[in-house]
């Protein structure tokens, strides 16, 4: 099985990509393939950054980086990944998360040992840590067919998509790539795509199941407005010196 990372990464976000690239060539199993998609390009003094990344992680996995002049939004960035994967999974990945290790490994387990087409998983956020090490046959999964009766059979549709306590990350979907020609991203409202995303893959083949194991850490929107801060009083003490 082959397996294919994607990551949309707008500009300003380029600085988060080595972090996110070393979680990743540090796993316990290495994807085939990293593809990152940069939208807009707007200063050329980035170039030479990512000249310097992908120096530094090609030797780990094939490592492609498509530059974009126009802005997309996150839809027409996944979409425009879809097209130049060739991984039999997907595995998404924002570019200012980090991986747990065993993210590829246990993904690859379970699309082998499973009927399905979709995964999701958990997640901790930055500030709660890297998960320790996860035990396969400790993991709890929730099947497709209560999934399936919780979104379209009980006639409520809940605003998350998710089942009881668990915290998934939509965004961080893996699916097997066929699907992705068949349930694309086309078309999907920015802000809610990651849950209709889910959703329209749930409902086409009823063959997701949800897994209870931390494989990413989410930076938050509150996170990324501290390191952003905390960016800003390095410039302004550079400044003050």
């Amino acid at each position: 099985m082959k397996t294919s990372i994607a990551i949309p990464c707008a500009w300003h976000h380029i600085r988060y990509l080595d972090a996110a690239l070393s979680k990743i060539a540090g796993g316990t199993e290495l994807p085939d393939e990293v593809v990152i998609v940069i939208s807009p390009v707007q200063r050329h003094q980035q170039l030479h950054g990512l000249n310097q990344l992908w120096h530094k992680f090609r030797r780990f996995f094939d490592l492609r980086i498509e530059l974009c002049n126009q802005p997309l939004n996150v839809t027409d960035a996944r979409d425009t990944l879809t097209k130049s994967l060739t991984g039999d999974v997907v595995l998404y990945h924002d570019a200012d998360d980090t991986q747990h290790p065993q993210r590829v490994e246990l993904v690859k387990r379970f699309f082998n040992e499973h009927d399905i087409v979709h995964l999701c998983h958990s997640y901790h956020t930055i500030s709660e840590g890297q998960a320790g090490k996860v035990k396969y046959d400790d993991i709890k999964v929730t099947p497709s067919h209560i999934l399936y009766e919780r979104f379209f059979v009980r006639g409520k549709m809940p605003k998350a998509f998710g089942h009881g306590p668990v915290r998934i990350h939509a965004g961080a979907s893996c699916i097997r790539r066929d699907v992705l020609y068949k349930v694309g991203w086309v078309g999907l409202l920015p802000g809610v795509e990651d849950r209709e995303f889910c959703l329209n893959v749930l409902k086409t083949f009823n063959k997701t199941i949800l897994i209870d194991a931390p494989l990413l850490n989410y930076n938050t929107g509150a996170e990324r407005r501290l390191d952003i801060q905390a960016i800003e009083n390095v410039c302004l003490a550079s400044r003050v010196q």
